[in-house]
C-alpha cells in the first residue's frame, strides 16, 4: 500500500487549512486599510503620489507575506523533526520525508502570491480615495464603507465555511 491513499485527507485538511489562513489574512489586511484611510488621505494631500501608496502598502504586505513564510517553513522543519521521531513503524517511508526545491519553491510562491493578492486589494482601495471625502469621512474610517463591510461580512461566512467543513472532514 501506498502512502498517497492515507495520505491524501490529510493533504485534503492542510489545504483547507492553509485557506482558511488565506481568508483571514485578506480580512485582517481589509480592515487595517480602512483604518488608514485618513492617514494616506492626508499623505496625498501633502503632495505623496498614488504610486508611492500602493507601494508602499505592497512592501508592508511582502514583509508580514515573507515573516508568515518564513515562519511557516520553521513549523514545517519542526513537523518533518517530528515525522521522523515517529520512526518507519509510524509512518511508512519516513526516511523519504524532507525538504527539497519544490516544496521551498512552492512556499516561495505561495508567499509571493499571498503579498501581491492581500497586498493589492487595500493598496488599490486606500489609492481610489479621495483625500478630501476620506479627510471629512474620518469618523467613519475605523468601520469602512458599506461595500467594505459586505466584503468583510462575505470573507468572515467563508472561513466559517471553510473552518466547517474542515470540521466535518
Amino acid at each position: 500500500a501506498t502512502p498517497r491513499g492515507p495520505l491524501s485527507p490529510l493533504l485534503g485538511a492542510v489545504s483547507l487549512v492553509l485557506l482558511v489562513a488565506a481568508v483571514k489574512v485578506a480580512n485582517l489586511m481589509l480592515v487595517r486599510s480602512s483604518g488608514r484611510v485618513h492617514e494616506f488621505a492626508l499623505r496625498a494631500a501633502l503632495g505623496s503620489g498614488q504610486a508611492r501608496i500602493v507601494r508602499q502598502l505592497l512592501v508592508e504586505s511582502g514583509l508580514f507575506a515573507g515573516l508568515g513564510g518564513l515562519f511557516g517553513l520553521v513549523l514545517a522543519r519542526l513537523g518533518v523533526d517530528v515525522l521522523s521521531a515517529l520512526g518507519r513503524e509510524a509512518l511508512p517511508r519516513v526516511d523519504q520525508v524532507g525538504f527539497d526545491l519544490t516544496v521551498l519553491g512552492f512556499a516561495v510562491l505561495t508567499t509571493l502570491a499571498t503579498a501581491l493578492v492581500f497586498g493589492m486589494a487595500p493598496a488599490l482601495h486606500v489609492s481610489r480615495a479621495a483625500p478630501s471625502q476620506a479627510m471629512r469621512e474620518q469618523s467613519r474610517a475605523a468601520t469602512g464603507s458599506r461595500r467594505q463591510r459586505g466584503v468583510r461580512a462575505g470573507l468572515a461566512a467563508a472561513q466559517l465555511a471553510l473552518a466547517l467543513t474542515l470540521l466535518v472532514g
